[in-house]
């Protein structure tokens, strides 16, 4: 079929190629408002996959990349999108919709972020267009906070003033 098709294309001045997003078995599901580049994108997803409702569905790969959040013609802003294989998508927009967007459950590394599922997307262009707006006043104002000289997030820290031990990753 694809050899038909670049056949015609060159009869007809197209160029007609597969590429490299289309050719791939995974898909972009959606995307995690509130975040930056300043979350550990392989430590939250480490924590994502030891969390009871990942571990509870048997698991599948994902990955967290940063990539634009489009909200309309010059409205775009950076976040983590979630990239899954194409036949566990169902399984991955219901799993992040539940850890992110339920305010019951206990989100990893305790980062509180909104999932924004762009599979079969049932809100409106406003509602996207808002998440867009939030999230860049969220990147904006983002106040960071920085522990440098740990090896280990999970090493047993005690605060000035602190009479509990917590770990870096609890900070």
């Amino acid at each position: 079929m694809m050899m038909e098709l670049v056949a015609w294309g060159k009869m007809n001045d197209y160029t007609i190629f597969i590429a490299p997003c289309q050719a791939e078995d995974k898909d972009n599901i959606g995307m995690l408002v509130k975040s930056s580049k300043f979350i550990n994108a392989s430590q939250l997803t480490a924590a994502i996959k030891q969390h009871p409702l990942f571990v509870a569905l048997g698991g599948f790969n994902f990955g967290l990349t940063m990539a634009f959040f489009t909200g309309g013609k010059d409205e775009k802003v950076k976040c983590l999108m979630v990239v899954v294989d194409k036949n566990k998508t169902p399984e991955a927009v219901h799993l992040f919709t539940a850890i992110y967007n339920n305010p019951a459950v206990q989100k990893p590394l305790f980062v509180s972020l909104y999932f924004y599922a762009m599979q079969n997307e049932v809100t409106s262009r406003e509602n996207r267009r808002e998440l867009v707006k939030r999230q860049k006043e969220f990147v904006a104002n983002e106040c960071k906070l920085t522990i440098v000289g740990f090896r280990d997030l999970d090493a047993p820290l005690r605060l000035i003033r602190g009479k509990t031990l917590r770990t870096g990753r609890e900070l």
